[in-house]
C-alpha cells in the first residue's frame, strides 16, 4: 500500500558509505563481544577460580564466591531489565565497561605476590564486576539491532561464538605454556 511518501533515492556513493558503516559496526560488535568473553573468563569461571586457589582460598570459599557472583548477576539483570528499552544503550554500555575494567587493577597486587589473601576483598571485587557485567548485558540487549540489520544477527553471533571459543582456547593454552615454564 502506497502512503504517498516517496523515499529519496540514494546515490551509489551514499549507499557505499552506508554499507561500510554497517560493516564497521559488525566488526566492532564482534571485536567487543570477543574481548568481553575474555574479560568474563578472567573475572569468573575456571581461570578466576584457579587464581583464587593460588592465593589460598579453600574449595568452600571458591564455591561460595562463584555462587554469590552468579546470584548477583541474575539479580542485577532482573532488577535493571526495564532499562533495556531506554535510549542510548551504546553509551550506557560503554560507561559500564569503565569500572568493570578498572576493577581488574584490584587483582594486580595478588598477581605480583604482594597482596594478602582476603576472601571478603576479592569476593567484593568479583561481585562488583558481576554487577557491571549484568548491567552491560541489560544495556546491550537491543544494541545489535541498532548497529546492523537484524537479518545479519545469526551470522554475527556465529562468528562471535567461533572467535570467542578460539580466543578462550588460546588464553588457556598460553597459560598452560607459561605455567610449564615456571
Amino acid at each position: 500500500m502506497d502512503c504517498g511518501i516517496i523515499a529519496p533515492r540514494k546515490t551509489p556513493r551514499e549507499g557505499e558509505e552506508h554499507m561500510s558503516r554497517i560493516q564497521k559496526n559488525k566488526i566492532l560488535a564482534i571485536l567487543a563481544a570477543v574481548l568481553r568473553t575474555l574479560c568474563v573468563l578472567c573475572a569468573t569461571g575456571t581461570l578466576f577460580q584457579t587464581f583464587l586457589s593460588s592465593v589460598g582460598f579453600s574449595e568452600g570459599e571458591i564455591y561460595l564466591n562463584a555462587t554469590l557472583v552468579q546470584a548477583v548477576n541474575v539479580g542485577t539483570i532482573l532488577i535493571f531489565s526495564h532499562f533495556a528499552d531506554n535510549k542510548r544503550p551504546h553509551l550506557r554500555s560503554a560507561l559500564v565497561q569503565i569500572p568493570n575494567g578498572l576493577l581488574f587493577l584490584a587483582y594486580l597486587p595478588f598477581c605480583l605476590g604482594h597482596g594478602t589473601s582476603s576472601f571478603l576483598l576479592l569476593t567484593a571485587v568479583s561481585l562488583m564486576q558481576s554487577v557491571c557485567t549484568a548491567l552491560n548485558t541489560v544495556c546491550e540487549y537491543k544494541l545489535p539491532y541498532l548497529l546492523y540489520p537484524a537479518t545479519d544477527y545469526a551470522t554475527v553471533q556465529a562468528i562471535v561464538g567461533v572467535l570467542s571459543a578460539a580466543a578462550t582456547l588460546g588464553v588457556g593454552e598460553l597459560l598452560h605454556f607459561l605455567e610449564a615454564r615456571l
